[in-house]
């Protein structure tokens, strides 16, 4: 097949959600199938190389990191390295790759890193991540691949799930994944769980709908949703944030790439679903009540609703082929539809999910 696609759903008779990963060789139409697709169990995640024909499992139940390939049109087990004794949990790990054979699991919930030899699956050397970790709340990377001139540009976040809760601090984050060493830039808010570049090389960060949604509920317990950008060339992130809600006049998060110099957010319709003070957050996260704006960057004065069924406030985009697919997730998360944003007749349906996709990998 040419992809692996990692998804979270309920299977009857259990109790937890579980993550498997399916294979198909179409994301413009069809079904994943999820009859030969390999259980991953409660937590975990799917990473790779697009095209080197290989891919990776962590799993949390064990803390191990799997090794797969495809022989004979099967999926097959090829090795795995354990990081039991070097970690509690796995949790929001990321993978950073220096091509097929050398990468780094960054686990900054406890403030670690691993240099991995991918070859020998063996843990080669560590870097210490303490910087990055919030003091207050577990700390996570968002994990969307953004390159530029060889390092990973990404940011932290914080966010207690439970309690809900998100910081005020964010990191911008620059990891070179060929020694391992990195850089931390304050952001000019907080909350950002997004990120992309757009074609003229800026990179943009913004906060998704979870934390419109905690903000909307209680100012105190999140800060106002917001979108940061980076000038191509610089380090230096520009210091007044755009802040999304004051340009649709609701609570606002997601960042989808959507042509040139747009991108697609959820607005919440506040008339749909009022915000009161027994509001909790996961049920306005999962409300199918989330209205598609579009956001031109250049110009966010002319952003708009653009026509779509509303959706719930989970966000995911992929980049497969050069072209961006975002989720239309249904309201009870049973189910999801690739929507391809980029390229001719934009935005048109894709592949059909059972649950909610969380990555993807391009095997050749």
């Amino acid at each position: 097949p040419r992809f692996a696609v990692a998804t979270r759903l309920l299977v009857a008779g259990a109790t937890d959600l579980q993550i498997f990963v399916g294979f198909t060789d179409d994301v413009e139409s069809g079904e994943l199938d999820l009859s030969n697709s390999i259980d991953i169990g409660g937590s975990g995640g799917l990473w790779g190389v697009d095209g080197s024909g290989e891919f990776y499992i962590t799993r949390g139940e064990d803390l191990t990191l799997n090794k797969y390939r495809f022989e004979d049109g099967q999926p097959v087990f090829v090795d795995r390295t354990s990081f039991a004794q070097e970690i509690p949990f796995l949790a929001g790990e990321f993978m950073a790759f220096d091509g097929p054979d050398r990468a780094y699991l960054l686990q900054v919930t406890t403030g670690q890193g691993f240099a991995l030899d991918l070859e020998a699956m063996e843990i080669v050397d560590r870097v210490d991540l303490t910087t990055l970790v919030d003091a207050e709340q577990p700390t996570f990377m968002n994990s969307i691949d953004v390159f530029r001139d060889g390092e990973v540009v990404g940011a932290t976040y914080a966010t207690d799930a439970v309690q809900e809760t998100v910081s005020e601090v964010s990191q911008i984050v620059f990891f070179d994944p060929t020694d391992g060493s990195f850089e931390a830039r304050p952001a000019p808010c907080g909350g950002l769980t997004y990120n992309m570049t757009a074609p003229n090389g800026d990179i943009y960060f913004a906060a998704d709908p979870w934390v419109a949604g905690i903000h909307a509920i209680d100012p105190s317990r999140g800060p106002a949703p917001c979108l940061v950008r980076l000038p191509a060339g610089s380090r230096e992130p520009d210091p007044s944030p755009i802040m999304l809600n004051d340009i649709t006049g609701g609570p606002t998060g997601g960042l989808i790439p959507f042509g040139d110099s747009s991108i697609l957010v959820r607005v919440l319709d506040t008339e749909q679903f009022p915000v009161t003070e027994e509001t909790t957050n996961f049920q306005l996260f999962g409300s199918p009540a989330w209205d598609t704006w579009e956001i031109d960057l250049l110009a966010p004065e002319r952003s708009r609703r653009i026509e779509r069924d509303p959706l719930a406030g989970a966000i995911l985009y992929f980049v497969i082929d050069g072209e961006v697919y975002d989720n239309e997730t249904s309201a009870d998360f049973s189910s999801t539809t690739l929507v391809r944003t980029t390229g001719p007749d934009a935005p048109a349906p894709g592949l059909q999910i059972s649950g909610i996709p969380l990555s993807v990998v391009q095997l050749r």
